[in-house]
């Protein structure tokens, strides 16, 4: 029988008890699905939403007592020298090996003599003005070069229809995202200065708490190629208030489709 293991929901932060050996585990505050992820089960590429990190515990300190209580008890019976000898010689071996090893002394090398230390030298005498070689005048340029400036590209941002679960106002709730538009068009121009082709479509996912503040803003089934836009994007919406929801929490998958402007 596998051990639960306690998680949090990355949809909705609530508590979870886990199994490690199930592949998918449900919240039972959101009811978001989430992949279980362990040292021998990875997530597919692409990434399936909602990923749960755990790692199975194994109980490894009940054996090793269960082993120490054996020995004990067989020394009572037949004492420790029978137990010894039947030990197996590399176990013996271990022990010598990790026994400290004896120094050994090193014979102090015979002192040498130093030589005698050169005189330092004296520095050279400053030339007469006579020597000294004439001045060699640099012209200077006609006129200064002008820095050449690289042209802003300006992008573009398209929002898709949003999947809405929860009791608010859908109306109200992508008024509320495209006022964050000029924010978010703000990281996606952040990626364009460093690769002007840079487009594509973004889903970003993200929970209303009961009192309106955002949060666990993640990415939804569509990935951005650039990983700082995408990030950048996420933060923006941390910033955003809605009204409070009328009951329980609400949670919304919002695709968009960035391109630069012709």
């Amino acid at each position: 029988m596998s051990r639960l293991v306690s998680s949090k929901c990355p949809s909705c932060g609530g508590s979870l008890q886990v199994d490690p050996e199930v592949a998918v585990a449900s919240c039972g505050f959101c009811n978001a699905s989430s992949f279980v992820q362990t040292s021998k089960r990875r997530a597919p590429s692409p990434r399936p939403g909602f990923v749960i990190d755990v790692d199975p515990v194994v109980s490894t300190p009940w054996l090793a007592l269960s082993v120490m209580v054996s020995l004990v008890i067989a020394a009572g019976v037949y004492g420790w020298d029978s137990i010894e000898r039947h030990l197996p010689a590399s176990i013996a071996r271990a022990n010598q090996a990790r026994a400290p090893a004896r120094p050994t002394e090193v014979a102090a090398p015979p002192e040498i003599e130093q030589p005698p230390s050169a005189p330092a030298p004296s520095a050279p005498l400053e030339p007469s003005r006579s020597e000294r070689p004439p001045a060699v005048i640099v012209p200077e340029e006609s006129a200064p070069k002008t820095p050449t400036r690289t042209k802003r590209v300006m992008g573009s941002i398209e929002a898709g229809e949003p999947t809405i679960s929860g009791r608010l106002d859908p109306s109200v709730i992508q008024k509320i995202v495209r006022q964050n538009h000029a924010r978010m068009r703000g990281c996606y121009e952040l990626g364009l200065a460093r690769d002007a082709r840079l487009e594509g479509p973004i889903s970003v996912r993200f929970v209303i708490a009961r009192n309106g503040k955002v949060s666990n803003v993640a990415s939804g089934i569509l990935y951005f190629p650039d990983d700082s836009v995408e990030r950048c994007i996420h933060a923006s919406f941390y910033g955003l208030t809605f009204p409070a929801p009328q009951s329980g929490i609400v949670t919304v998958a919002y695709p968009f489709i960035l391109r630069p402007k012709q």
